[in-house]
């Protein structure tokens, strides 16, 4: 089809003509108005693609994508039909809210943006999995220009003027709606307005600018961390400095990863990389030498045109005005709107109370491992780089139970079996496996149904191992590649993607314990977006739900694993199909709460180091001063630390004044597993998982978070349980510790006070 050309009304002016340019396209005054128009501007769109349905399976949103004759091109034409579309009827309803006899309803102005967001968000979403289990499906440079086309099209939507002003009109009349589609409305006015969409004038333009120069200083910051990381390298020929790291560890180091235990390796600043070796290697200056690369990487001490700290300054200031212009406060204000916490008092109030039992329990701790150190022959103080080997030690001399010896009981397929079969359990669920074209032989995908009436929730795709030649990226990961949604009559799908080690030596792919952490816990999430009841798109499942309750379903899933029968339940010894001892399991589950307290003070260090950054003025090194004084003593800050110059969740990503998210969830997910361990039998375990599912993975983003904790719980949170996990806290006289809950090292989590925590 050639190029088309398309009148637009132009009513916003200025700012109607940057979005348009940001979304691909290009606006310009005619040299002569067209008939019958209010403006001269005309609206160059770019080539549509000749795709339809029966010629493009992404075109077609009511059946999966058939991943062996899919292609780039087909990926590439999907996406780009689909955003126009969906910008093309925006306009329209924009044209429609024109005329003041059109009936401002939901009916009228969200559901036809939503029948047109599902296509898109699913084509986009497939090309998002395939780029992500297939490095060469569309080069970098191609993927990052669809990337800035789709992001531009779904958020057209929010930056509407008209749409947004139709939404205040529809919310006035909100009690014929239902509280999910009051969510949908509010979920516009939030974004519309934390876009500028009221800003007009002077203020409109500094607004664009300034969103501008942020993107731009934020990615200088991220290159920069990146460049520091990538640029250390350190080569290690002998083995003493190594010799006790597990394989597993050891394979990350060794420069042939098929030969672990030959040297060379390769010291990098990289994770698991750098804790690993912080934790193995038994010579101070080697620790010390690292350790100072890490934090300082982009600190501008090795390299003055790499260095952060002014960038630190130029985002703090940027986001404050940004808030200022908005008519927020500071930039904490601001994030709250998107928080179920609501305010940063109540943030502050919930740190200060876990604070009080993790700081006593620190200096406790460390004091302990001084005196293991100094057994040992230590004779020095205690610095930050000598934390993680004897931490190590100590834990290893208390705790003979290791997670990589005792893999072998945590073969792949018995966990996953396990946690299938737990999940049916408790929810009342069916999990079916169907073949289905996949993009590769290792990948499987389920249905699953409700357990009562048979009916088919959704399904999702498991990708469980890691393919060097084909995933660029490392860790876990879910992707919603559709939404329940009425509309549409759309099921829901998902992609869990992991990078286990796959089978090896004709033994099936063994699990270290933080791997079977991070199954359970990405497979809550897609619980969660799976068994959602909501049937509207921009709320359905994982989507709209407040940044600090998004992880409940996650850590939820996790607090079982401090669980004996639970942990005995998914373990089978690969050979002998015995499961783990239970003085193995006693011990695994212990040695997770070692040096709880050290681990929640850091936690709660970095969370009020966040908040302070974006609700003062004091300069940042200032900050990172006093507060490291207050939570992270008797460790004495280091001259040469600059961590916060490699910070980028805080800075660059997506953390910004909510470094303290992730506790939230934990805090709720704690709380709601203590429902569980006081129903006491497993019988009973049923109605309590229903009661879960009714609530955390059905109503999903439809509701506000704090309506469906006191839904699951029937009141406000209490950090008890959290504590109790941690070891901080006695547990009570009626909770057996098999059964109390734990906590896995990647993320602690804090609570409020002992009594119920309120949030608006």
């Amino acid at each position: 089809m050639s190029r088309v050309l398309t009148k637009a009304k132009m009513s916003l002016g200025r700012r109607s003509s940057r979005i348009a340019f940001r979304g691909g396209y290009q606006c310009r005054k005619a040299a002569t108005a067209a008939p019958n128009t209010d403006s001269g501007y005309v609206v160059l769109l770019p080539e549509v693609p000749h795709d339809t349905p029966e010629t493009n399976q992404l075109l077609r949103i009511g059946e999966n994508p058939n991943f062996d004759k899919l292609d780039k091109t087909a990926c590439r034409n999907a996406v780009g039909k689909l955003a126009l579309e969906v910008e093309s009827h925006v306009w329209r309803i924009e044209d429609y809210l024109k005329d003041s006899s059109f009936a401002r309803t939901y009916e009228n102005v969200i559901d036809p943006i939503e029948k047109l967001s599902v296509p898109f968000d699913y084509a986009w979403s497939v090309v998002k999995t395939l780029n992500l289990v297939k490095n060469d499906f569309i080069p970098t440079a191609g993927y990052k220009d669809l990337h800035n086309r789709a992001r531009a099209a779904r958020s057209r939507k929010y930056q509407s003027l008209p749409i947004y002003l139709a939404c205040k009109e529809i919310k006035a009349d909100s009690s014929r709606l239902q509280e999910p589609q009051q969510r949908v409305v509010d979920k516009f006015l939030l974004e519309g307005k934390l876009s500028g969409v009221e800003l007009t004038g002077e203020d409109a333009v500094q607004m664009s600018k300034l969103l501008s120069k942020l993107y731009e200083v934020k990615g200088t910051y991220s290159k920069h961390v990146d460049n520091a990381t990538y640029k250390f390298k350190q080569l290690l020929v002998d083995p003493q400095y190594i010799g006790e790291m597990p394989v597993p560890l050891l394979r990350n180091l060794a420069k042939d990863k098929s030969q672990p235990n030959k040297a060379p390796w390769v010291i990098t600043l990289k994770e698991p990389a750098y804790t690993s070796f912080l934790e193995y290697c038994p010579e101070r200056a080697l620790r010390w030498n690292v350790w100072l690369a890490y934090n300082n990487r982009a600190s501008g001490l090795m390299d003055k045109n790499t260095g952060n700290s002014i960038h630190i300054e130029d985002i703090r200031q940027k986001r404050a005005e940004q808030a200022k212009l908005l008519g927020f406060e500071n930039y904490v204000e601001m994030s709250m709107q998107t928080k179920m916490a609501g305010s940063l008092d109540t943030v502050r109030t919930m740190l200060a109370t876990l604070f009080t039992s993790a700081k006593p329990k620190q200096e406790e701790e460390l004091g302990s491992l001084l005196t293991f150190a100094e057994s040992r022959g230590f004779d020095s103080e205690l610095k930050p780089w000598d934390i993680a080997f004897w931490r190590r030690k100590q834990r290893d001399s208390l705790f003979s139970t290791d997670q990589f010896s005792i893999s072998e009981y945590f073969p792949l397929p018995q966990v996953w079996q396990g946690l299938l079969n737990f999940s049916e359990e408790l929810f009342g669920i069916k999990i079916n496996k169907k073949n289905v074209p996949v993009w590769h032989d290792d990948v499987t995908y389920y249905e699953i149904l409700d357990g009562s009436s048979g009916e088919k929730m959704g399904g999702f795709y498991l990708d469980p191992y890691m393919r060097p030649e084909d995933k660029a990226a490392t860790g876990a990961w879910l992707i919603g590649n559709k939404n329940r949604c009425g509309v549409q009559k759309v099921d829901p799908l998902a992609t869990l993607v992991f990078n286990f080690q796959p089978p090896m030596y004709g033994k099936p792919a063994l699990l270290s314990f933080d791997d079977v952490y991070s199954l359970f816990g990405k497979f809550g999430q897609t619980l969660q977006h799976v068994l959602t009841t909501v049937p509207f798109n921009e709320v359905s499942g994982t989507n709209n739900i407040e940044w600090d309750a998004v992880l409940i379903p996650n850590k939820f899933m996790t607090m079982w694993l401090g669980n004996k029968a639970v942990v005995k339940q998914i373990s089978s010894h690969f050979d002998s199909g015995e499961s783990l001892p239970d003085e193995q399991v006693r011990d695994l589950l212990q040695k997770k709460k070692h040096m709880a307290g050290y681990d929640l003070c850091n936690q709660l260090y970095l969370s009020t180091v966040d908040l302070e950054l974006y609700s003062s003025k004091d300069f940042w090194k200032d900050i990172v001063s006093k507060q490291w004084s207050v939570y992270k003593s008797p460790l004495l800050l280091d001259k040469k630390d600059s961590h916060l110059c490699s910070t980028p969740e805080i800075f660059s990503g997506d953390f910004a004044a909510a470094y303290y998210s992730t506790l939230w969830s934990h805090m709720l997910a704690a709380d709601i597993y203590q429902s569980f361990v006081e129903a006491g039998k497993r019988e009973v375990w049923r109605l309590q998982g229903l009661r879960f599912r009714g609530s955390f993975l059905s109503m999903g983003g439809g509701y506000h978070p704090n309506k469906v904790f006191r839904q699951c719980r029937g009141r406000d949170p209490c950090p008890d349980a959290f504590l109790w996990s941690l070891g901080l806290r006695p547990f009570p006289k009626t909770v057996s510790e098999d059964d109390a809950p734990s906590t896995s090292d990647e993320a602690t989590a804090p609570q409020a006070t002992s009594e119920s925590v309120r949030v608006s």
